[in-house]
């Protein structure tokens, strides 16, 4: 029974796909065979490993059983018990759960709530500081983010679930993990707008704990984080190394979730690998869930790219999706830009989207680059176009005429390079990700409405580029 088992494991990657056998099949441990009465007993990781795993692929495992064996196949299951080193116990400060009275209601009665106003919820989305772009219904699913995809999902139908608290997910740059858990906090607020949903990323909470520490008022700081129920902090490796910061984050950690909120938290790596990062810190984050986003497969890109263009109202012939996802090996913010390029490339020629139009266009493999624009360098072509300085860009002024081109180029830093909103912003005199997001939109709009203001700088500064 034991080569059965492995055959199965074999027939499921040729089936599904290596990085589903990897996510779903290998990490379950199986306990013991039954020979005879044709049963095994597997231990999950968790109760949503045990769940997915059981609606999603035990039918495939029965039917296989049966055809090799002749024999139906039950799958049995124990759940891993997990050690939660200082969750409950604490070095410093000793978490007491208490009943979570505060947060969104469970089962059924949530469930009969009639559908909140959508303006509603597009208020409650922005106070909470969240994209109002980033949904799961244009997140596209694939080998490389599906297991962190139904985690976020099963968070956002039960938030407080203990498995998923605090949820945590890590990888490159690029890759969907502010989508996603921007997602969870769009989907909590479209089922009940009054849930207290708070997004930030690393680097607005060190500025509010050093805000708080310079103006001797850290109290106003906490009041508004204290009564959160779905905490969201993107990039929380920023923290780290910042004493007074981490100090703070760990002591606002331990009260919310003893009050039952949710905490989720994103990074660039595995919380054991962040350098400089509190014990304590990895302590409370590896007590909860993680997972790896991680690069997208070549059928994912493809995916991506349709849906992009689906979303933008363009008409994207096949072979130009294909071009551009076998060309752009890097991550998915990448993948948007060049196809981005493209569609902006079509708009201003007035020429149909083609293959040899995207040769044209994006030439070599974007990835491979060595020419690709530093934000420095986007400033300065910003700054020269407009007859600025730099240093306007970066300022506070808000007159028009340095408005917009400041607005131009958070926009064609956002397009050519890799970097986050946060990193953006910090190179536009510390703005806020938050302002950054809004430049960009404000600038996408202007071009789709066709606003020569916008439309002339952008393509000319492009060529430049180019």
């Amino acid at each position: 029974m034991h080569a059965l088992w492995k055959k199965l494991f074999d027939a499921a990657r040729e089936h599904f796909g290596p990085q589903i056998v990897a996510t779903w099949f290998e990490p379950l441990k199986v306990k013991s065979f039954d020979d005879e009465r044709g049963r095994v007993l597997v231990e999950a990781t968790n109760t949503f490993h045990c769940d997915f795993f059981r609606e999603n692929y035990e039918p495939f495992a029965q039917h296989w059983w049966r055809l090799q064996s002749g024999a139906p196949l039950s799958i049995e299951y124990t759940i891993r018990e997990q050690e939660l080193p200082d969750i409950l116990e604490g070095d410093d400060e000793e978490i007491e759960e208490v009943p979570h009275t505060s947060g969104p209601e469970r089962g059924a009665a949530r469930d009969e709530l009639p559908p909140p106003d959508p303006a509603v919820v597009e208020v409650a989305v922005k106070n909470a500081g969240l994209n109002q772009d980033y949904r799961f219904e244009s997140f596209v699913v694939g080998y490389s983010n599906s297991f962190a995809y139904a985690a976020c999902q099963a968070v956002a139908e039960e938030p407080g679930r203990k498995q998923f608290n605090p949820l945590f997910l890590y990888g490159g740059v690029g890759l969907g993990k502010t989508h996603l858990v921007t997602a969870i906090g769009r989907a909590v607020l479209e089922r009940r707008p009054r849930t207290k949903v708070l997004y930030m990323s690393g680097e607005t909470f060190t500025n509010g704990v050093v805000e708080g520490i310079r103006r001797k008022d850290i109290g106003k700081f906490r009041e508004r984080i204290s009564g959160v129920e779905v905490l969201i902090v993107d990039d929380i490796h920023f923290i780290a190394g910042k004493e007074a910061t981490q100090e703070e984050f760990f002591h606002r950690f331990n009260d919310l979730y003893a009050r039952g909120c949710h905490i989720i938290v994103t990074s660039d790596r595995k919380p054991q690998d962040i350098p400089k990062l509190e014990d304590r810190l990895r302590s409370r984050f590896s007590g909860g869930f993680i997972d790896e986003v991680r690069l997208p497969d070549w059928e994912t890109k493809v995916a991506i790219l349709e849906k992009k263009a689906e979303m933008n109202h363009v008409e994207l012939p096949k072979e130009v999706s294909h071009f551009i996802a076998t060309n752009i090996e890097s991550n998915v913010r990448e993948l948007e830009g060049a196809l981005n390029r493209v569609i902006a490339h079509a708009s201003f020629t007035r020429q149909p989207i083609g293959i040899e139009q995207a040769r044209q266009v994006l030439g070599n493999p974007v990835s491979e680059r060595p020419g690709a624009p530093t934000i420095d360098e986007i400033q300065k072509a910003v700054a020269k176009h407009f007859a600025l300085k730099v240093t306007d860009l970066k300022g506070t002024r808000r007159q028009r005429n340095i408005v917009e081109p400041r607005q131009i180029a958070m926009f064609l830093a956002r397009q050519l390079t890799n970097c986050s909103f946060p990193e953006i912003g910090q190179q536009f005199g510390n703005r806020d990700h938050s302002t950054v997001m809004h430049s960009i939109r404000k600038v996408q709009k202007q071009l789709e409405e066709n606003n020569t203001r916008f439309r002339y700088p952008v393509e000319i500064i492009l060529k430049n580029f180019d």
